[in-house]
């Protein structure tokens, strides 16, 4: 046993039974009205609203400030994608005094609400926060909405942020930042386009299949995990067929949100690792990332994984009773590899050059080993492997 696995295995009792709250769920088709309800007690006088520009200007959030009139609303909507520790620590400035946070948006949104939750609590600034537990005090009522299928951050205890100083993508993980409530509402996923339909939807496929692999896994992980991956698997290939399918947008969310609950305990593993370390520093869409990473990652997996992977393929109706557990576990990554092609998701890793390998995977093995649970380790040789196949041609 290295010493990143003797780590891993002293935290697993406590991770595989911490007691980890849910967030209450509202969902269906225009569920986000029901906020007002939520944001109207009397206790609240002052709420602070972040989303994106794109959503402000659809309209989306227009009946929601007028049924707010009689309160003092903050409203931020030009949250960046990846948002870093300047920006969390501007925005916690405007926030200041606010009983409520209500996020609207994607995962950019609600971890930035997340994280500005943490430091209004705490009174620190974002760097203060990062890590493990560093939020001792109650946050403001947390509302996360989200507008994508992707990140499941709505129901997750992990917030990521990019650090400015050392442009590396960081965690605040704490149980206090799971959102009191989480709104899974399909009208506010209806207009995204078929590129960002793939890639958020990759993602948290990639959450939920990092998840079962897991050494952390357990029965409740494993069966939303599954229940996650059997729906986008399903689904994901109609949609992107047909963008204006409202019942395949819900599924979406479902399969999103389950996703995020069941890498909140299970964790993920080598894919996050190595896309944080490209994303955060290529600027590369998470999504994209970690879509191109996952079945070759996935493949690497097993030798030790093949029935497992074996029994979710035949669950998933790709793989069979009476044949090989690799045989079947490699029939689970060629259907990955088939959705990425079906939602046009590149086949490498654009403006990630390779003279760079050396780089990130320091930054990946730095982040996962002795973090992520992982069931194979990577060395330096294999991880260079992987990363020549991926990166930019």
């Amino acid at each position: 046993m290295n010493r990143y696995e003797w780590k891993l295995n002293v935290r697993k009792p406590v991770m595989t039974h911490l007691p980890i709250p849910y967030p209450k769920v509202i969902y269906g088709k225009n569920s986000r009205f029901k906020i007002l309800d939520l944001l109207k007690k009397d206790s609240i006088h002052k709420i602070c609203i972040f989303s994106s520009h794109t959503v402000y200007q659809s309209g989306a959030l227009d009946k929601i400030l007028e049924g707010l009139m009689d309160k003092d609303v903050v409203l931020v909507h030009k949250i960046p994608s990846d948002p870093g520790t300047t920006c969390i620590d501007q925005l916690t400035e405007k926030a200041q005094g606010c009983q409520a946070v209500l996020a609207i948006g994607g995962g950019s949104v609600i971890d930035a609400a997340k994280a500005v939750c943490g430091c209004l609590a705490e009174q620190k600034e974002c760097r203060d926060i990062f890590g493990t537990m560093k939020i001792h005090h109650k946050p403001p009522l947390l509302i996360a909405c989200p507008t994508t299928a992707g990140t499941g951050s709505e129901g997750t205890v992990a917030a990521v942020i990019t650090d400015d100083q050392s442009h590396l993508k960081r965690q605040i993980l704490d149980l206090k930042l799971v959102p009191d409530y989480a709104v899974l509402d399909s009208q506010l996923t209806m207009s995204l386009p078929a590129s960002i339909t793939a890639q958020t939807a990759m993602d948290a496929l990639t959450h939920a299949l990092e998840a079962y692999v897991s050494t952390y896994a357990t029965k409740t992980t494993d069966r939303y995990a599954t229940l996650a991956i059997r729906l986008i698997l399903d689904k994901l290939p109609y949609l992107l067929e047909d963008g204006q399918n409202e019942r395949l947008r819900q599924d979406l969310l479902i399969a999103a949100y389950f996703a995020g609950l069941a890498f909140t305990r299970a964790y993920v593993g080598y894919v996050h690792a190595y896309a944080h370390a490209i994303g955060a520093r290529y600027h590369i869409p998470h999504g994209q990332a970690v879509a191109v990473l996952l079945p070759y990652v996935m493949e690497y997996y097993v030798p030790v994984c093949d029935e497992k992977l074996s029994s979710l393929a035949i669950q998933c109706g790709i793989g069979q009773k009476d044949k090989d557990s690799a045989a079947n576990a490699m029939e689970l990554i060629d259907a990955i590899h088939t959705l990425n092609k079906k939602g046009r998701i590149p086949s490498y890793v654009e403006n990630f050059p390779e003279e760079d390998i050396p780089i990130v995977i320091k930054q990946a093995f730095r982040e996962c080993h002795g973090n992520y649970p992982v069931p194979r380790y990577y060395n330096e040789q294999a991880a260079r492997n992987l990363l020549e196949k991926v990166c930019a041609r």
